[in-house]
Order: C-alpha cells, then sequence, then structure tokens
C-alpha cells in the first residue's frame, strides 16, 4: 500500500495485516464462511471460537484455514 506524506511517497505494508479479528460463534455453520470472508476484508487475520457449537461450526471454520 502507499502513503503520501509531506509530498513523499514511501511503499508501506499493508496497515490491516495487525490487525486479528476474534469471532465468538455458536451454531453458525450456514453462515461462518460468510461472515470470516467478509471480515478478511478489513483484517489480517480472523480467530474463530467455537462456543460448544452442535452444528459443525467448529470443523467448517477449521476447513477455512490456509492449509
Amino acid at each position: 500500500m502507499q502513503y503520501t506524506k509531506e509530498g513523499s511517497l514511501a511503499l508501506l505494508p499493508d496497515p490491516q495485516s495487525k490487525i486479528i479479528a476474534a469471532i465468538p460463534a455458536y451454531n453458525e455453520a450456514r453462515h461462518i464462511e460468510e461472515i470470516v470472508s467478509k471480515t478478511l476484508h478489513y483484517v489480517g487475520q480472523v480467530i474463530v471460537v467455537d462456543d460448544g457449537s452442535e452444528d459443525g461450526t467448529g470443523e467448517r471454520a477449521r476447513g477455512l484455514a490456509p492449509q
């Protein structure tokens, strides 16, 4: 990403890459992929905290992790 400060141009890493979102989830298997995908537009990393879901939310969230 490029930033201009006092007329100079510098290339800096994306400032969002240091931001982590923690998303608590309970029985959100149907929605977790969309939520994580949309959240990644704003942050560099997402942590899904599964609160004991019985619908496979945790498994689906783990499946979204990069290999």
